[in-house]
C-alpha cells in the first residue's frame, strides 16, 4: 500500500516523529518512555509493525513506507500522551479486541461536580486501521486537524467503520475495555432506540449504522420521519425490515412529538434517545446499562464528543456524574438529551415531553425531571459523537441558543424552577408543566413499503 504523501510532509517539515515496534513490545511502558524521549515532534505516529526487531525512529521515507506496508493498527497521538506510558500501553495491547474501529483519545480528566457542562481539551489523538487514515488523508492536512479529518470521514462515509469507541487514557478505577460482544441476560431489560430525523438521510444511515452495532445489542428501533416521505425514504425502509418507521401529521411539528408518543407507547423498559445525526460510540448502550443497574430508575446520559463542523475541531464535553446535585443550586446545562436512557416508568412519572415547540422541550424535561425521579446521572465515559452544524437546530437563527424563543423560554423556566423548588409554586402549575402543541400533531407507524411500490403517506396523516 502506497504512502500517502501527507505522511511525507508531515516528516519533511518536523511536525511528526515515525516510530514503530511489534504490539508485545508498545505493550510494554518502558517502550512508551523512550518513544517520549526519542518523539521530538509535536505528533508522534506510533505504527505497530509486527515486521519491527524493537522501537524503532523511522526518518526516512523508504522506511516508513516500508512499515506502514505492514501495519495494521496506527496511532496519531500528541506527544504529551506519551507520558502515560502505563496506560497507553495498556490500550494498545488490547486492539485486536476493537477490530477494523477508530478509538479518539484522550487523558481522563475529573468531570465537573457542582456545576455545568465543561468543555475540555480539543481532541487530537486517535488510533485507527491503517486503511482507515489512508481513507480520510486528503489535501495537506497538519497532524493537529487529523483527528477532525479522520472522524469526519468516518461518519461521512455512513458506516464503513465498523466500531466507534472513545478511551479515556489514566481513568481511575475500572474502566470498561473494548468488547466483541456481549450476552443478553434472561433478566436484561428490554431496549428500544427513538430517532426523530428531518433531513439529510446519510446522517440518518451513519446514525443507524452504529446503533446497530452496539456491544449489548438495541432490541428496536423506531425511526420517526417529520417530513414528507418518498421513496428515498421507502429505500431505507426497505434496508431496515426489522424496524419500525414512523410519520409525524403534521410535518415540520419537531422530534418531540415522537419523543412523547414511542416514550409512552413503546412495548420496551428503557427508552434509549438519539438525534439522527449525531452517532452512538458502539459501547454505549452495554455503559448507560451498567450505570442504570447501579441506579435503578435514572435518568442516565454521558460526555460527549464535538465534532464542530465550522471550527474543524473535535473537543471534548464532559458532564457533572450527579445532575442531581449538579440541578439543586438552580438550572444549568447539566445533561445533554440526545445521550440519555431512562426507564420508561421513570418516564411516564416525569411526563413525557411537551410538545408545544420545536426546540428546547428536552432542557424543560430535565428540569421537570429534577422534581419527579430521585436519580439523574451520567457516567464517567464518553459514548457520543454530536455533530454541530451552522443549520442545525441547535445552531441556526431561528432555533439557536440565542433564538428570540429560548430567549423567551429559558428566564421563564428558570423562575419556575426556583419557585417550585422553594415551595412557593406547584410543578404541574408552574411553566415547567407539560404543554402540548395546538392543534395537535400525532404519529403513525408507516407500512412497510414492497420492493416495487412507491412510497405515501399513509391515508390517515391527511
Amino acid at each position: 500500500m502506497l504512502l500517502p504523501a501527507q505522511l511525507l510532509g508531515w516528516l519533511s517539515r518536523g511536525e511528526c516523529t515515525v516510530l514503530a515496534a511489534p504490539q508485545q513490545r508498545w505493550g510494554d511502558p518502558g517502550t512508551i518512555t523512550r518513544a517520549a524521549r526519542v518523539a521530538g515532534s509535536p505528533f508522534a505516529l506510533l505504527l505497530v509493525d509486527p515486521g519491527a526487531q524493537a522501537l524503532e525512529r523511522l526518518e526516512t521515507p523508504g522506511r516508513v513506507e516500508a512499515s506502514w506496508a505492514r501495519t495494521r493498527w496506527l496511532l496519531l497521538v500528541e506527544r504529551d500522551l506519551l507520558r502515560l506510558g502505563y496506560h497507553l500501553g495498556a490500550f494498545i495491547s488490547s486492539l485486536d479486541t476493537v477490530q477494523d474501529g477508530l478509538v479518539v483519545l484522550l487523558p481522563w480528566s475529573a468531570p465537573p461536580t457542582v456545576d455545568r457542562a465543561r468543555n475540555d481539551e480539543v481532541v487530537r489523538s486517535f488510533a485507527c486501521a491503517r486503511a482507515t487514515l489512508a481513507a480520510a488523508l486528503a489535501g495537506d492536512r497538519a497532524p493537529q486537524e487529523t483527528c477532525f479529518t479522520v472522524l469526519s470521514s468516518v461518519l461521512a462515509r455512513g458506516g464503513e467503520v465498523p466500531r466507534l469507541t472513545v478511551h479515556q487514557l489514566g481513568k481511575p478505577g475500572p474502566q470498561r475495555g473494548p468488547r466483541k460482544g456481549e450476552v443478553q441476560g434472561a433478566q436484561e431489560p428490554t431496549v428500544g432506540a427513538i430517532v426523530p430525523h428531518r433531513g439529510d438521510l446519510g446522517h440518518l444511515r451513519t446514525c443507524l449504522h452504529y446503533l446497530d452495532r452496539q456491544e449489548r445489542p438495541v432490541d428496536a428501533v423506531d425511526v420517526c420521519f417529520d417530513e414528507e416521505v418518498g421513496e428515498p425514504h421507502a429505500g431505507l425502509m426497505r434496508e431496515r425490515p426489522g424496524s419500525r418507521f414512523f410519520v409525524t401529521a403534521p410535518t415540520g411539528v419537531g422530534p418531540y412529538v415522537a419523543r412523547r408518543e414511542r416514550g409512552e407507547n413503546a412495548p420496551e423498559e428503557l427508552m434509549l434517545f438519539q438525534d439522527s445525526d449525531d452517532a452512538s460510540c458502539t459501547n454505549r448502550l452495554a455503559c448507560l446499562l451498567d450505570v442504570v443497574r447501579e441506579f435503578p430508575g435514572a435518568l442516565v446520559g454521558s460526555h460527549t464528543i464535538e465534532l464542530d463542523l465550522t471550527a474543524a475541531l473535535v473537543r471534548a464535553v464532559r458532564f457533572p456524574l450527579d445532575v442531581r446535585r449538579a440541578l439543586a443550586p438552580g438550572p444549568r446545562y447539566s445533561q445533554l438529551h440526545g445521550t440519555t436512557i431512562v426507564p420508561r416508568e421513570s418516564f411516564r412519572r416525569i411526563g413525557g415531553f411537551s410538545t408545544a415547540w420545536k426546540v428546547a422541550a428536552d432542557e424543560q424535561f430535565l428540569l421537570r425531571a429534577f422534581f419527579r425521579i430521585p436519580t439523574i446521572r451520567n457516567a464517567d465515559e464518553f459514548l457520543y459523537v454530536t455533530r454541530l452544524r451552522p443549520d442545525s437546530l441547535i445552531a441556526s437563527p431561528e432555533t439557536g441558543m440565542r433564538s428570540a424563543l429560548r430567549q423567551e423560554l429559558w428566564p421563564q423556566w428558570r423562575r419556575a424552577f426556583y419557585r417550585v423548588r422553594d415551595g412557593q409554586e406547584r410543578l404541574e402549575d408552574s411553566p415547567l408543566r407539560v404543554v402540548d402543541r395546538t392543534p395537535a400533531a400525532a404519529l403513525f407507524r408507516l407500512p412497510s413499503p414492497a420492493a416495487h411500490e412507491e412510497m405515501s403517506p399513509p391515508a390517515s396523516c391527511s
